[in-house]
């Protein structure tokens, strides 16, 4: 298979697990919070259950999905930003608040990169 074959089948792949996944957002209940502090009133959305429960299946085929685009870049790329590598990282994929897997799973307060309160 070449490269366009293959990142042609990556991409249509890709389309239909970001359909389903858009999704999982909307699927889980929150609550919003608001907290007064140093004369400012802060708003603190957090889901309800903070842990994504995924139905298997449609985890499995992200976790084969993001192994297949590393495997795509590993072979076919010579230069990778590699601010990428985080996200599709399969060693420190339910770990790293920088994965797509973690994003997914957690509320976004347990990330590193939330600006405000």
């Amino acid at each position: 298979m070449d490269i366009k074959s293959e990142g042609g089948k990556l991409l249509s792949i890709h389309s239909k697990l970001y359909s389903t996944l858009i999704k999982i957002p909307d699927k889980r209940e929150i609550e919003f919070r608001e907290e007064f502090e140093d004369g400012k009133w802060f708003g603190k959305p957090r889901f309800k259950k903070p842990k994504y429960q995924w139905d298997q299946l449609l985890f499995k085929e992200l976790r084969n999905h993001l192994q297949d685009v590393w495997n795509f870049f590993d072979k076919y790329n010579y230069w990778l930003d590699e601010t990428i590598l985080p996200l599709i990282d399969s060693k420190s994929r339910r770990v790293s608040p920088k994965s797509i897997i973690f994003l997914l799973e957690n509320d976004i307060w347990n990330t590193t990169d939330v600006y405000g309160k």
